[in-house]
């Protein structure tokens, strides 16, 4: 399943993570949701607004992807929002990695447009 399915379905990925702290104290937390389009990431706690700091999540080999974050103002939406900064190609790739095989450990159904699932309910004998 593509990045991108996992996203359209809003799903919460849970996936491991530490914040590190001012002090260079790790801090588990837990990635909710990532959209690389906008590099924006969720997480289950609050930061302040204005701060700066490095998350670390965990790739499907159980290493670790550190990645820097600041707040991030979203009115539209009720969540911890926090836009990731500085990212390279090759991190943007790894982070597109984890959301697959976070997918894939969910088993996500791929969405059916509604049309489909009619024709196989409904036939018609002329």
């Amino acid at each position: 399943m593509s990045s991108n399915e996992i996203l359209l379905q809003n799903n919460t990925l849970n996936i491991p993570a530490f914040r590190v702290n001012e002090e260079g104290e790790r801090c588990e937390t837990i990635v909710q949701q990532i959209n690389i389009d906008e590099f924006l990431i969720e997480l289950e706690e609050n930061i302040q607004p204005d701060e700066e700091f490095r998350i670390e999540i965990q790739m499907p080999n159980k290493n670790w992807l550190p990645l820097t974050c600041r707040t991030v103002e979203r009115p539209e939406k009720d969540s911890n929002s926090y836009e990731m900064i500085d990212l390279t190609e090759f991190e943007i790739d790894l982070i597109g990695e984890i959301m697959s095989h976070e997918g894939d450990l969910l088993d996500v159904p791929i969405y059916e447009p509604q049309d489909e699932k009619l024709e196989e309910l409904v036939s018609i004998n002329i």
